[in-house]
Parts: structure tokens; C-alpha cells; sequence
């Protein structure tokens, strides 16, 4: 059985399928792999999620191991009734564990959200970079204000964006009123790049968040192998696959 992978889709793509950017996804490892090495995608890892995976995946290989010896034993072969009445025990005692698995990853969720939504609203960098940043700024609205072409300086500082520190984005954006006050409609293009790129302030927190809203939006399951056991089982059956 593929081992799998969670991601966070970063850019909308045909690999692997019609994937979203906003969206995560579980897919084969080698897959998942692949498009986060090519930029378009983000591994989704929270230790205690992964380890509730990591537990329901164990629970999942033995139900299957046990399943296939009920199945084979040939001490059942005079009393077929008790081998039914075994495999549905198993089915409800494995069911029951990978429940509160499930439950748990939900429970897990929103501990990371609420951890995790504290956190991204604390000031962007320590006190020595804010100032510093706050001191880039004066000077980028100084020239906008003493600048014969101000769209000079606005293609400066779109050239900027580049090496601008998470600190620095902010401080620009709190006054970026001031700063495409002198603007021609020619440079309503340039000045929307700036804003969009100024908006891409990132941290751990704010990953953490995107990547659990995405998990919940997907479902996320605690076990990928439990449920392609049960599936090839619907199937078997004659049930079909759901």
C-alpha cells in the first residue's frame, strides 16, 4: 500500500489531479513530494496530528492482519456463524478506536487554531527591526514626496519587495496611503503589484493557520489505511466504492 502525504496546495495545478491552491490534499507520497519541490504545495505536519496518524495507521494494519486470519482460520470452517460473529466484533471494536481518533484530530484542530490565531497577530519582528523598518519607510514617503516622478519610486520600490523583511512590509503597508498619494492613474497597476506583494507576510503562525482551515475544509482522516481497507471491503462485497 502508497504511503501518503498531506499537503497545503500553494499554486493551482493539473499534477496529480485538479488541485486547488487554498486546498489540501492527501495524495502518494511520491506525488505530494514532487509538487513541493516544485513550489506548489507545502507539507502539512503538526507533530500531534501525526502522531493520532501514526496511532490509527497501527490500529488499521492490525484490523487488517486479524481480518485476514478470521477469514483463512480454518478453525471456523464447521461453524461459519462464529466466524461472522468474530469479524463483526473486530469490525465494531476497530471502528469504535479509529472514532476516537477522528475525534481527537478534530479536538487537536482547534487547539492548534486557537494556539496558532494568538500567536500571528504579535508584532512582526523584535523592537531593534521594527524601528529599523520604521526608518525605511520615512525615507521611501520622503521621496514619494520630493520625487519630480514619483513613478520612479514606484518602480523602486516594487524592485524592493524582493528583499523587504516581514517588519519592513508591514511598516510600508500601514502607510501606503501616503505613499500612492501622488499617483497618476498610469501607476495604478504598479502600485496594485506593490500592495500584493506587500500582503504576502508569512510566519509559522499564519501557515498553521491556512494549513488547519484547509484540513478541516478537506476532512481530514486519522487513518488513509483504514479507509481503503474498508473500501476494498465495500467492494468485495459487491457494495461498490463510496
Amino acid at each position: 500500500m502508497s504511503e501518503y502525504k498531506e499537503i497545503y496546495v500553494t499554486k493551482t495545478t493539473q499534477e496529480g489531479g485538479n488541485l486547488t491552491a487554498g486546498s489540501a490534499y492527501l495524495l502518494p507520497e511520491e506525488v505530494a513530494d514532487k509538487l513541493i519541490e516544485g513550489g506548489k504545495a507545502e507539507a502539512i505536519s503538526f507533530t500531534a496530528i501525526d502522531t493520532i496518524k501514526q496511532e490509527a495507521d497501527a490500529i488499521a494494519d492490525s484490523y487488517k492482519k486479524q481480518l485476514d486470519e478470521l477469514k483463512t482460520s480454518p478453525r471456523f470452517v464447521d461453524n461459519e456463524a462464529e466466524r461472522r460473529y468474530q469479524i463483526e466484533q473486530l469490525e465494531q471494536e476497530t471502528a469504535f478506536k479509529i472514532a476516537e481518533h477522528e475525534r481527537s484530530i478534530k479536538a487537536e484542530i482547534q487547539a492548534i487554531r486557537i494556539d496558532a490565531a494568538s500567536k500571528a497577530l504579535s508584532p512582526v519582528g523584535t523592537p531593534e527591526e521594527v524601528a529599523t523598518a520604521k526608518q525605511e519607510v520615512d525615507a521611501i514617503v520622503t521621496q514619494v514626496l520630493i520625487a519630480s516622478n514619483p513613478s520612479d519610486v514606484y518602480g523602486l520600490l516594487e524592485l524592493k519587495l524582493n528583499t523587504m523583511t516581514a517588519a519592513e512590509k508591514v511598516e510600508t503597508l500601514k502607510r501606503f496611503g501616503e505613499i500612492k498619494a501622488r499617483a497618476k492613474s498610469d501607476d495604478k497597476t504598479v502600485l496594485e503589484r506593490i500592495e500584493s506583494g506587500l500582503r504576502t507576510i508569512d510566519n509559522e503562525h499564519l501557515r498553521a493557520l491556512r494549513h488547519v482551515k484547509a484540513l478541516e475544509h478537506s476532512g481530514v482522516s486519522a487513518s488513509q489505511k483504514y479507509k481503503t481497507t474498508k473500501l476494498v471491503q465495500q467492494h468485495a462485497k459487491g457494495g461498490g466504492i463510496l
